[in-house]
């Protein structure tokens, strides 16, 4: 893939570089690209096989890719109206981290009564309350945190975080397997058009620019040259 040698000419990078690395600018860049993609090419995505990890062994619900992504709204952190999510038929958790793996120490809380604030990092919904999908994001070392979670699910869906996973409601990616869809999207000509690519293309740069990269295997060329080695007389 063809990456800017310029940071700056990339659509979601910015000047002020104090804290231009966090995990809500990773998350708005995500939120944003998934706005602007076209409803077919939202439904591509969602139905990539690298989103069907929901702990839902029995199959007793129907997975985030038989959902119809076309017409969705989106929002970031607190700005969503507590009555839609709550009153949503289905209630998805997607969270995406580094890897997939939970705070420990968090993990031995089994009460789902958790007092704190709870702002979640995105949304996408849609307006006749069939679904509402809260996005939870974490980068770098930071493991998702249960209690966290939790007061999100008590918070906007009313719900608890063990009626979630019982319906195979929690959703687990990564940052590498977001890449790996975006991939697929380009490589398969899933889009609708060039301006998508050029999307695709930015937000993959932008999410590389937080460490995240796909192995695309070893490339003989990239290797220096071996040495001349000369026998002496």
């Amino acid at each position: 893939m063809q990456k800017n040698s310029d940071e700056h000419l990339n659509l979601f990078f910015s000047y002020n570089r104090d804290n231009e690395f966090i995990e809500n600018n990773l998350t708005r860049a995500f939120i944003v690209c998934l706005s602007i993609l076209s409803g077919q090419t939202r439904n591509y995505f969602f139905r990539s096989k690298r989103l069907a990890k929901a702990n839902d062994p029995l199959n007793k619900t129907k997975g985030i890719g038989d959902l119809d992504f076309t017409a969705v709204q989106f929002a970031l952190q607190g700005n969503i109206d507590p009555q839609l999510s709550k009153n949503s038929a289905k209630q998805i958790l997607l969270t995406i981290t580094s890897d997939l793996t939970i705070d420990s120490e968090a993990d031995t809380v089994l009460n789902d009564e958790v007092s704190g604030e709870s702002i979640p990092d995105g949304w996408i919904y849609d307006d006749s309350h069939v679904f509402c999908i809260l996005i939870e994001s974490k980068i770098g070392t930071n493991s998702l945190d249960r209690d966290q979670i939790k007061r999100h699910v008590t918070k906007w869906f009313g719900s608890t975080l063990q009626n979630l996973q019982s319906t195979g409601s929690w959703y687990s990616t990564t940052w590498i397997d977001i890449l790996g869809i975006l991939d697929e999207l380009l490589k398969n000509h899933l889009c609708s058009n060039p301006i998508e690519e050029k999307l695709i293309h930015n937000l993959m740069d932008f999410i590389g620019f937080y460490g995240y990269h796909m192995f695309d295997g070893i490339h003989l060329s990239r290797l220096n040259p071996s040495p001349d080695f000369r026998l002496l007389d």
